[in-house]
């Protein structure tokens, strides 16, 4: 088995004036589902665009909240995404729509379908129910299972905790500030 991380970040330090959010902060992601977890302003989500940043070619974080994309035809940003998906996460409707005219859970699944198909070995998720319909939540957690499942693959959750249904392989608990 092995038991190399997919990617790995060794002292990482980030703040802001005033605000030192990480102070050498090692990380190793592996294969499968890694839970980002910590107390409310700790840097979950920072921890997220950084890793995004830092390894583009390994990772996927999904922006459908960046306003550069507000125009955009929802029927674009889901070319790639299979029929199935779409409609399984209700965004059929939406098609001819931009996408600022969507509402916030239905640009998070958006963001997700695009979250779902990218080829990329590492995931990074915000939040991931945050804002979804019971329905939406159970069918993405079940994918985000079936995916950090995969050879090679990893999924990275940032949340407070595990969503319901979730089974993290791995957990890393960021300090508080």
């Amino acid at each position: 088995m092995n038991t190399l991380p997919l990617l790995q970040i060794r002292q990482l330090s980030h703040g802001w004036p005033g605000l030192a959010l990480f102070d050498r902060l090692d990380i190793d992601i592996h294969c499968g589902i890694t839970l980002v977890t910590g107390e409310e302003g700790c840097g979950k989500s920072t921890l997220l665009r950084l890793l995004a940043s830092r390894e583009p070619a390994l990772t996927f974080l999904a922006d459908v909240q960046d306003p550069a994309l507000d125009n955009e035809p929802v029927a674009r940003l889901l070319s790639a995404v299979p029929h199935g998906l779409v409609d399984e996460f209700g965004l059929e409707e939406h098609r001819a729509k931009p996408l600022y005219m969507l509402s916030t859970g239905s640009r998070r699944k958006v963001g997700l379908c695009l979250t779902l198909v990218s080829p990329a070995p590492v995931l990074l998720i915000d939040q991931p129910v945050a804002a979804l319909d019971p329905p939406s939540a159970r069918s993405l957690v079940a994918h985000l299972q079936r995916l950090g499942r995969l050879s090679g693959r990893a999924v990275v959750v940032a949340d407070h905790e595990s969503p319901p249904g979730l089974t993290p392989d791995h957990t890393v608990v960021l300090p508080a500030r």
